[in-house]
């Protein structure tokens, strides 16, 4: 069965119906389109490690998202995103979250609940905190918030005993 399918500098403006019936799907690339949503029926990719969808038109993610608990890969920058699903923590094998350039206003509290997260990108958004939350990521090795409207240094930060990489330049910190 198809486990891995790259789809990546086409004209796709949504994500094929059929593509949600391949339970054995592993990884799905489909960088560079003009996707706008993603269909609730993504949770049916069971098997699921990485969903790549750079460069596109997303706007909002669906709640079941949060539904695909193979996910360690999930890489959306370039978008539009301006929230993300609040059962994003239910992803507890994510490894690398890309979430650079979009809209993001904030991350969920749930976050915390992503216990495997080593590399988290969000640079180039609008959040002007990071959640409390974001301290049970142990596992957490490098954090990009650069370029956002953070007004301190994130109190998770203390917490976080694996980072090594902390970039946080070009927000507004006084604190």
């Amino acid at each position: 069965a198809l486990q891995v399918l790259v789809l990546d500098d086409n004209l796709f403006e949504q994500i094929p119906p059929c593509l949600c019936n391949m339970p054995a799907l592993r990884e799905l690339y489909l960088n560079r389109n003009l996707i706008e949503a993603i269909p609730e029926e993504i949770s049916d990719l069971t098997a699921l490690s990485r969903l790549v969808l750079d460069s596109n038109n997303l706007s909002d993610l669906p709640e079941t998202l949060s539904d695909l608990k193979s996910l360690e890969v999930l890489a959306m920058p370039n978008n539009n995103i301006t929230a993300l699903p609040r059962g994003l923590g239910n992803l507890a094998r994510l490894t690398i979250l890309d979430l650079q350039c979009n809209s993001l206003a904030a991350l969920p509290a749930s976050i915390g609940g992503c216990t495997a997260l080593e590399v988290l990108e969000v640079r180039i958004n609008n959040m002007k905190d990071l959640p409390s939350e974001l301290g049970k990521c142990s596992r957490l090795k490098v954090l990009s918030a650069s370029n956002n409207n953070l007004y301190r240094i994130p109190q998770a930060c203390g917490r976080l005993k694996e980072l090594r990489v902390l970039k946080l330049g070009a927000n507004n910190l006084f604190e």
